[in-house]
């Protein structure tokens, strides 16, 4: 039997701090980034997101893809997507502030 899925109010509060990061960084709305447009820079934009959550938060892809509503190998394909140079130089200053504003938050916890 598979080990139940644990999705908090917490990993719904980071996902959506991420997703208002992500949004003022790019401009897409939040709306958009959860829903099913598939133009380019509203699927950057949520591809950054499930980026952050995977990556810099450590949920899993299956945890991700709940929170993003999506299934967990869309998280597998954003996140491979993002981290493996697939943009380019496009989006690393996106994905540089995304970690900065990480590194920030965890060291004020401390």
């Amino acid at each position: 039997m598979r080990p139940k899925i644990e999705i908090t109010t917490e990993m719904f509060a980071k996902r959506n701090e991420y997703m208002v990061l992500v949004s003022n960084l790019t401009g897409v709305p939040v709306d958009d980034i959860m829903g099913g447009h598939r133009c380019e820079n509203i699927s950057t934009a949520r591809q950054l997101v499930m980026w952050a959550l995977v990556t810099l938060c450590g949920y899993s892809h299956t945890q991700t893809g709940i929170l993003m509503r999506r299934n967990h190998a869309t998280i597998t394909y954003a996140v491979s997507h993002v981290g493996g140079g697939y943009y380019g130089n496009k989006i690393q200053h996106i994905r540089k502030q995304i970690q900065d504003y990480y590194e920030i938050k965890t060291q004020s916890r401390h």
